[in-house]
Order: structure tokens, then sequence, then C-alpha cells
């Protein structure tokens, strides 16, 4: 079930980055767009990679409280823009 909401919170993200920079008239459109597809796909790679090792150092207990972690920061940021 994990995985499929991964795989879902990704097609999002990729997606919903890259019908927003089609929105963009600008020189710098496809510079753009490459850099996004950079980005989102070395984030996935980052976090693919170190889940591993995560796992086999600290458990699912400490795989949890670094996603819980992010979950806090993301929001903050997120009622944070609302805020402004």
């Amino acid at each position: 079930m994990s995985l499929v909401l991964v795989g879902i919170g990704w097609a999002f993200s990729f997606n919903g980055g890259t019908f927003m920079l089609n929105a963009i008239n600008s020189e710098y459109k496809l510079r753009l767009q490459g850099l996004n597809a950079i980005s989102i796909f070395g984030v996935n790679l980052l976090a693919s990679s170190s889940v591993g090792f995560v796992l086999a150092n600290g458990g699912w207990k400490v795989l949890n409280l670094i996603s819980f972690g992010f979950i806090v920061i993301f929001l903050s940021i997120i009622f944070g823009l609302k805020k402004i």
C-alpha cells in the first residue's frame, strides 16, 4: 500500500510541476522543465537509496520518525506561506 501511495505522490509532483511549467512563457522554459525533471528524479533517487541504509541501521521506527519530520516541515512551510 505504501508503494502505491509513493507512486501516486511522485506522479502528482512530476505531472503537477510539468503542467505548471508549461504555463510559463519564457525563453528558459525548456531549461526549467529539465531542471524540474532532474530535481524530482534526484530526490526520488536519494530517497530510494537511503531507505535501505536507514532500515538496516535504525529500523522502521527511525524511518517513520524521519518521514514524520519531513511531513511536519512541509506542513509548516505550507501553512506559513498561506499566512503571507
